[in-house]
């Protein structure tokens, strides 16, 4: 993910494999965690302008519970965030991501922004070769951040590392209400 994408809109959302990395750092103030880098300036003193947006940031065992309210307990810290890139605020959330099943694209600890407003899920096919969230089977991998394709009759789920026990995981249609919510960005250093 690039960051200035994340920050400005401009440019591409991805980094392509031969541009350089780019350094980035975390800054915490009081309760918001902002993603600082060289090409923003951002001042945690003030209020936050108009073009940004915070959102909470879930503990693990949160991450696929209901839309919650910021007040929540299980609301640990704030993102910082361009307003643009969150579509829908109040049903938005971060987690950060466990375990390595979808490297390269996600690593672990890795900070994952899900969009869990119907709108975002609905039509199915609109999450087809997206990034989402779902409740699997125990068995399946449980609580995960899976590539998703739909057809027809069935949902299938797969991680994306060569190196991952996790196998793909098929589910009817009519269990659609399994996919708590869609990826729209995802934030950590290489």
């Amino acid at each position: 993910m690039d960051l200035a994408w994340i920050w400005s809109g401009e440019g591409p959302m991805l980094l392509e494999d031969k541009e350089p990395e780019r350094r980035a750092e975390d800054a915490t103030e009081g309760d918001r965690l902002v993603v600082a880098s060289d090409e923003v300036e951002f001042d945690l003193s003030g209020p936050l302008p108009p073009e940004m947006i915070k959102v909470p940031i879930l503990n693990v065992e949160a991450a696929l519970g209901r839309p919650i309210a910021p007040e929540d307990e299980r609301v640990i810290d704030w993102a910082v965030c361009v307003r643009r890139k969150v579509p829908h605020p109040h049903d938005t959330y971060v987690v950060r991501a466990k375990g390595n099943s979808m490297y390269p694209t996600l690593q672990d600890g890795f900070l994952v922004a899900v969009d869990t407003n119907m709108d975002a899920l609905r039509p199915l096919k609109q999450l087809h070769g997206k990034m989402v969230v779902v409740d699997l089977p125990v068995d399946a991998g449980g609580i995960s951040i899976k590539w998703c394709h739909v057809s027809r009759k069935a949902l299938m789920f797969f991680a994306e590392g060569e190196d991952t026990d996790y196998r793909p995981c098929a589910l009817p249609i009519d269990q659609a209400d399994r996919i708590k919510g869609r990826v729209i960005w995802w934030w950590g250093e290489m």
